[in-house]
């Protein structure tokens, strides 16, 4: 009988806590953004998830972006457009010439225009309008990935949009069926600050020597960069920043003042200096091909968060209780 009395306690405890968060999230508007190409099998699972997510808000727009999908995808958002008047798609047919147009880099092998610069691209429909003044009431902006078969919980994004630490951007912890996180290539933290635009296909090496896993529970960990598939972003924090597939003046100015403040005795470091076997002080910042590519490319999530940085809204985290399941 204790044991039940126990139980049904603990469980009102956790209820109440589900209704003041339910409470106080109704205090924000948010757009739920979100790009994607062929991911038709997908979507039944995200529209449920975010149509259940953003009816927790006081207000919420949905902004998704597609191009070029050989699928029913773009037929399956335009119907999901006209059944929610809350969602809105912009849908593109792009000619293989005028991708290639969009990049400045190019895949060695075939010439194939850089990916990352087409997600930019992408990503930057969404943002740019996201932005405008007809949503200036929006507070809040997530950015998800659409292609996911499981992907986050309701509730763990919700509690994510309340965390009392000042905070600008919260990241998932986005994991794979390990338990390791698996987005390392927007991830730059002060163990790991330079990314293959630095330090070329050494990084990957040093990715696979050195996986990583964030234990739910653990506490929010800074970082420069994270994505881990979805990111939920103060609006204002945006503002003047856009996404970009190859390198940046920006970035570039970040890991200048980043690269001459690390220790001499950091890896990265000495690594980074007998790749451009350079010994002045300070370091030049000599950005390397990468990926395959013949240009300096980049994460894009690196590029919009090096911005963010220099205006001054540096807190960045990942929530390890945010899990996101690739």
């Amino acid at each position: 009988m204790k044991n039940n009395k126990f139980l049904l306690t603990m469980l009102l405890i956790a209820l109440s806590s589900v209704i003041s968060s339910a409470a106080n999230v109704k205090q924000h508007n948010v757009l739920i953004c979100g790009i994607g190409k062929n991911i038709e099998p997908f979507l039944p699972n995200m529209i449920q998830k975010i149509e259940a997510l953003g009816d927790n808000f006081q207000d919420y727009r949905v902004i998704i972006y597609e191009n070029n999908s050989t699928d029913k995808t773009a037929d399956a958002l335009k119907k999901w457009a006209r059944r929610n008047d809350k969602v809105i798609i912009i849908s593109e047919t792009i000619s293989a010439d005028e991708l290639s147009k969009r990049t400045r880099a190019h895949a060695k092998r075939d010439q194939a225009p850089c990916r990352m610069e087409l997600i930019a691209y992408a990503r930057n429909q969404v943002l740019q309008k996201a932005l405008a003044p007809e949503f200036e009431d929006f507070d809040l902006l997530i950015m998800t990935d659409l292609d996911f078969a499981q992907g986050w919980q309701v509730k763990d994004v919700i509690n994510s949009c309340l965390l009392e630490t000042p905070w600008d951007c919260i990241t998932a912890n986005g994991v794979d069926y390990r338990g390791i996180y698996y987005d390392r290539y927007a991830y730059r933290d002060e163990q790991f600050i330079l990314g293959p635009e630095l330090i070329g296909e050494d990084f990957w090496e040093e990715l696979y020597r050195t996986p990583l896993r964030l234990v739910p529970g653990s506490g929010l960990k800074k970082v420069y960069s994270a994505f881990g598939g979805l990111a939920i972003y103060k609006r204002e924090a945006l503002a003047g920043c856009s996404y970009s597939g190859y390198v940046t003046e920006d970035l570039k100015t970040l890991m200048a003042n980043l690269i001459n403040h690390m220790s001499k005795k950091h890896k990265q470091y000495a690594l980074y200096k007998k790749i451009i076997d350079q010994e002045s002080t300070p370091l030049p910042i000599i950005f390397q091909p990468n990926c395959g590519y013949d240009g300096p490319v980049v994460c894009e999530h690196s590029t919009l968060h090096a911005t963010m940085f220099l205006n001054g809204y540096n807190n960045i985290y990942i929530n390890p209780d945010l899990l996101c399941k690739y």
